[in-house]
């Protein structure tokens, strides 16, 4: 990777880890990093850097990540030692680091929150670790892809201050069924009971259109929503799309279904393709969105 003067910058080209490493176990960076540096998660005053530590289901066994890792961090990575949606503050080859037991694209894998000074001593120290088992570096598109494919929500894009826990189809994160109170839950039950005006909708394409984000979603010559995010999923072979629909009388939305009519399509000027739908939950898989019947 050449600077600006035209010199090597080899501290840089190993934090702005590039590649797709299809097919092996690969590390990320986490372009959310670039908004929510979780200064808390290193150290107070500390400059965070996050990346993320999966493997795909090629790599589960024998060798799959958690093998790695454990090479590198002083603590058991077992799922009794370190389960899943937990966090611990770890040493990574003498570094402080937090990981965190989450994966942004539907797999086994964990987020390593590493100050910046760490960055480059704690990669090197993973990636030596990962070079007998095929370890390979991987850019933040191929996290897109994935997480479209999971089903996960992307803040700023299927996630924004004005979406509500229950459009995005998140109602499974709030403790509407038990006594615990918290801000908002007043507005999430009068929103429940009087019916979702906006629903956000998963669509898969058969057809090979390329969707970039922002376009329309039609239904009966009206355009009642349009596309958040949009990518390619290598898995199902799909084009996969997300976005919020409406009624157009303003009524609650209906959930998609194999009786849901008309189907929508989806493109700039009313003419386009016409997708598959259904509600996207996490957990959506490979597989699950390749025999979607569902139409909107």
């Amino acid at each position: 990777m050449q600077g600006r003067g035209g010199g090597q910058s080899r501290a840089r080209s190993e934090q702005e880890l590039l590649g797709w490493g299809l097919g092996a176990a690969r590390i990320c960076p986490d372009p959310a990093t670039q908004c929510h540096p979780h200064k808390s998660l290193c150290g107070p005053g500390a400059s965070c850097s996050r990346w993320l530590v999966v493997t795909p289901l090629e790599a589960r066994a024998p060798c799959g990540f958690r093998a790695i890792l454990q090479e590198v961090l002083d603590t058991d990575l077992s799922n009794e030692g370190f389960p899943f949606s937990t966090h611990k503050l770890v040493r990574a080859a003498g570094h402080l680091v937090r990981a965190v037991r989450l994966s942004f694209v539907g797999e086994l894998g964990w987020e390593l929150h590493v100050p910046k000074a760490s960055c480059v001593p704690v990669y090197r120290a993973v990636m030596a670790a990962g070079a007998k088992h095929g370890l390979v570096n991987a850019g933040y598109r191929a996290i897109d892809s994935l997480s479209a494919e999971k089903g996960y929500r992307h803040w700023h894009a299927d996630l924004r201050t004005d979406d509500s826990p229950l459009e995005a189809g998140l109602a499974f994160t709030c403790k509407l069924r038990s006594p615990v109170a918290f801000l908002g839950r007043e507005a999430l039950q009068e929103q429940r009971a009087a019916g979702l005006r906006r629903r956000l909708v998963c669509f898969t394409l058969e057809e090979k259109v390329p969707l970039f984000g922002l376009e329309a979603i039609w239904r009966s010559g009206q355009v009642v929503g349009h596309v958040r995010r949009a990518d390619f999923g290598f898995a199902i072979n799909k084009t996969i799309a997300y976005g919020y629909v409406r009624e157009p009388g303003g009524g609650p939305v209906s959930p998609p279904g194999p009786h849901a009519a008309p189907a929508p399509h989806l493109g700039t000027w009313g003419e386009g393709a016409q997708p598959r739908a259904q509600l996207p939950r996490p957990g959506l898989g490979t597989g699950t969105a390749a025999s979607l019947s569902g139409r909107f």
